[in-house]
């Protein structure tokens, strides 16, 4: 043979070009890419200028798996090389749910702490988010109950106040 048959095609953004990266290398195609370097190139379509709709058509995902892997962009370096102390493995999900609380250091360490018992890090996401949406409205009631004058009901140890 002496041609090699080739499609040239001209043109193309940054966030075509990740995409195409994510196409080329997922894992129906080959398994060179990690979960996280899939992330990650999913994160950087979007950064490129990629909308979530178009990532998620162009590459038939769902919107909850592109809304995960650009939520997980916001995790540091060192935060992934953390997470991959505690387990090499973890799904484009898990990532996302890392990168959710990526502004929260206790957060991440329940979260990999999880991950390293084998647990379920969306159920301990979920009690998390739970946890925090309590308080806020606890504060709430207090604050509406200091407005109407009622005092705080003073909290004491088990063992008394005495």
């Amino acid at each position: 043979m002496t041609e090699v048959p080739y499609k040239l095609v001209a043109g193309g953004d940054d966030a075509d070009r990740f995409i195409a990266m994510y196409l080329t290398n997922a894992g129906e195609q080959r398994s060179n890419h990690s979960p996280w370097e899939q992330t990650r190139a999913l994160f950087m379509a979007c950064q490129a200028g990629a909308s979530k709709t178009e990532i998620r058509k162009s590459l038939g995902l769902k919107a909850d798996q592109v809304r995960q892997a650009v939520k997980a962009g916001r995790l540091t370096d060192e935060q992934v090389a953390a997470a991959h102390e505690i387990a090499r493995e973890w799904t484009i999900e898990e990532y996302g749910l890392l990168g959710e609380f990526s502004e929260d250091q206790e957060a991440l360490d329940r979260l990999t702490r999880m991950k390293a018992y084998r647990g379920s890090v969306a159920h301990e996401a979920a009690l998390m988010r739970r946890e925090r949406s309590d308080t806020v409205e606890h504060q709430r009631i207090r604050e509406r109950l200091a407005a109407e004058g009622v005092p705080s009901p003073r909290i004491c140890p088990a063992a008394g106040c005495g």
